[in-house]
């Protein structure tokens, strides 16, 4: 095995521009360690599962009151035709019944139903903002500051969510009605909106989770981010589809299952893309102090 990484690295050191980019792996693959990225993933995952129900309990609650009922159902139906054994499908599914329980359950108390499914929304934001401070090597925000932010920010995830839900209905309903190969077609374009809305959402992300000491390059991660975590929810859409051991395995939490499991791998690939970040900033301006090498005292966010 030596003798191989040997062969390896004399091979890298011959090519410039290559041992350049085996540099940032080796270290990613390092400040991953360092840091560990696994657990901060894991508590990301975590907060995210616990927040989606709250979340589409706010989208009802917002949208449902600013949009008529019948288009945000007939969106979600859209979605749910389109690729019924889809993890878009199992959200748009668990969106609609958060719909039924909001307007039967919190239309006597919307602001207070508001206000605490947004600190819920708040607490996934806070905690992805820790990871990635952690990831860039970076030190946690002041709470207040942070949890300031992340309630913000939560506003802005519910808005954002409600749109692209809608937008992911019509685009849904408008392709069921072209044949082929204008079908295909039109899902390649809205992949590729998709994979470029994400880099641009992750690189907001990115740079209001590190403040001003972001890196100077934030897009590479947010694309490998954006990318992988595209991967990562095909992946498991595909397996969906032609496996069906797993609902004999977990029964009635098979879905909760799923979604953990693409939560955490989706998030752990985000994560490595902010330590490329990291790791790109380092090469490119060894000097540069906003970004630093990989603190060892840092803790997973819980």
């Amino acid at each position: 095995m030596s003798a191989v990484i040997e062969r390896v690295q004399r091979f890298v050191r011959q090519r410039p521009r290559l041992a350049k980019v085996y540099a940032i792996a080796v270290d990613v693959v390092r400040a991953q360690s360092v840091e560990r990225i696994s657990l901060s993933a894991a508590a990301v995952a975590f907060w995210t599962a616990i927040a989606i129900t709250p979340g589409f309990i706010a989208v009802a609650i917002i949208f449902g009151r600013l949009v008529d009922p019948t288009v945000l159902n007939e969106a979600v139906e859209s979605i749910r035709a389109a690729a019924p054994d889809s993890l878009g499908s199992l959200l748009a599914t668990q969106l609609k019944s958060a719909s039924q329980a909001s307007t039967s359950q919190v239309s006597w108390g919307l602001a207070i139903s508001l206000v605490t499914v947004l600190w819920a929304v708040s607490t996934g934001i806070y905690t992805f903002q820790r990871a990635v401070r952690i990831a860039y090597g970076l030190n946690p925000q002041d709470y207040v500051r942070a949890r300031a932010w992340a309630y913000l920010g939560s506003v802005v995830t519910i808005l954002v969510l409600g749109i692209l839900l809608l937008a992911a209905g019509a685009g849904a309903a408008w392709a069921s009605t072209l044949d082929e190969p204008w079908r295909a077609l039109a899902f390649a374009v809205e992949t590729l909106l998709a994979l470029v809305l994400g880099t641009g959402v992750l690189v907001a992300l990115f740079r209001a989770s590190a403040d001003r000491q972001a890196p100077r390059l934030n897009w590479p991660g947010a694309a490998f981010g954006a990318v992988g975590s595209f991967a990562v929810v095909i992946g498991f859409g595909i397996y969906l589809r032609f496996a069906t051991s797993y609902q004999a395995i977990y029964g009635t939490l098979a879905s909760t299952v799923i979604l953990s499991i693409v939560l955490y791998i989706s998030a752990y690939v985000i994560l490595i893309g902010a330590i490329g970040n990291a790791a790109i900033s380092r090469s490119l301006d060894p000097g540069r102090g906003a970004v630093d090498q990989p603190s060892r005292s840092s803790k997973s966010p819980a």
